[in-house]
């Protein structure tokens, strides 16, 4: 009996360790695909999404450039912001070996719509350098409702009204603001 006993005792540890070790082996490979798969289709998609980007802001600093006879300094850098009340907005940086450079925060948000909403956003952005708000603000994102309400106007020699209506409804959450940038570039001066 008692020969019997450890018998099983020694099975049943083999087992455990046999099981212990399978588990294991299946977490990492679990682990490691799921890490391949999920950077495969982050890199397919920001990939994706910056050539669209990079397209997009061509085409509208170009526009502005070519309009306001400016040189626009090229976007350093581009975060996509995933909360409602991030900073968004162009901010001016002075860069030491580079030069200055333009930092975009963009909300996430701002993917679901057509591509004149999100030229509609990116052309009030770069009139904030045109109008020179940002030499205004040291550089910092602008958070002044008249320069907000007169980079809206000046957009609107690129895109139509209803699209920077529709921004305007979505990118501010501060009603009071909300509405007088709207009436701004319904009612003509």
């Amino acid at each position: 009996m008692k020969g019997r006993d450890s018998y099983y005792t020694v099975l049943i540890s083999v087992l455990i360790l046999v099981l212990v070790f399978n588990v294991i082996i299946t977490a990492t490979l679990y682990v490691h695909t799921k890490e391949t798969i999920s950077d495969y289709f982050d890199s397919n998609a920001k990939t994706a999404a910056s050539y669209r980007l990079d397209a997009l802001l061509l085409k509208v600093s170009s526009n502005v450039e070519n309009k306001y006879k400016i040189k626009i300094p090229p976007v350093s850098s581009i975060t996509i912001l995933f909360s409602q009340y991030s900073q968004t907005g162009i901010k001016y940086l002075s860069l030491e070996k580079g030069g200055p450079a333009l930092e975009l925060n963009i909300p996430n948000w701002i993917f679901d719509y057509k591509e004149d909403i999100i030229k509609a956003y990116f052309y009030h952005e770069f009139m904030h350098f045109a109008l020179c708000h940002l030499q205004k603000s040291r550089g910092y994102f602008v958070r002044d409702l008249n320069l907000e309400k007169e980079a809206d106007k000046a957009a609107l020699q690129f895109v139509d009204r209803d699209s920077m209506v529709y921004l305007i409804n979505f990118s501010s959450w501060d009603q009071e603001e909300k509405a007088a940038r709207i009436e701004a570039i319904i009612i003509p001066d």
